[in-house]
């Protein structure tokens, strides 16, 4: 595979409602010690973060990818707002550090986050479609229970 290191990120659960591009080719479904698998995104994460900021909770990392994900209108999102007011909408959540964490209480996640300064959680719905990604690539982050958000931008 060509690969340094490869990182277990799961069981991951998407909030997305769908994706629109992405750069895979096929949907051929390979087996990991019998859990079948289909790739569905490419999140390129570089060799710096993976030495130093990739665990780092609340850091902004530039990834590459050219997904397009969007999420509908009417559908609930969960954010997290920085100091600047910059907005990172959750992408997925995990269960790798709580296994209680479920699209059924997802919305109270923020109780239990220990933001850093100045930093806020809300939920909403949203009026119209947003989409986000660009061929430039994507700003993601993570909380302390490995839930990713994408920067709004």
């Amino acid at each position: 595979m060509g690969l340094i290191k490869v990182k277990l990120n799961g069981p991951r659960f998407f909030v997305v409602d769908s994706i629109k591009r992405n750069n895979i080719k096929s949907s051929e479904l390979k087996s990991f010690h019998g859990l079948k698998m289909k790739k569905s995104l490419v999140f390129k994460i570089g060799f710096k973060d993976l030495l130093s900021g990739q665990n780092k909770n609340y850091v902004p990392r530039k990834i590459k990818s050219n997904s397009l994900l969007q999420f509908n209108s009417g559908s609930e999102v969960y954010e997290l707002i920085d100091p600047k007011n910059n907005i990172f909408i959750m992408q997925s959540f995990s269960n790798q550090i709580n296994s209680d964490i479920n699209l059924g209480n997802i919305s109270q996640i923020g109780k239990n986050l220990k933001l850093p300064p100045k930093w806020k959680f809300r939920t909403k719905i949203l009026k119209k479609d947003l989409l986000i990604g660009t061929k430039k690539g994507l700003t993601i982050i993570q909380d302390e229970y490995r839930n990713t958000y994408l920067k709004v931008e």
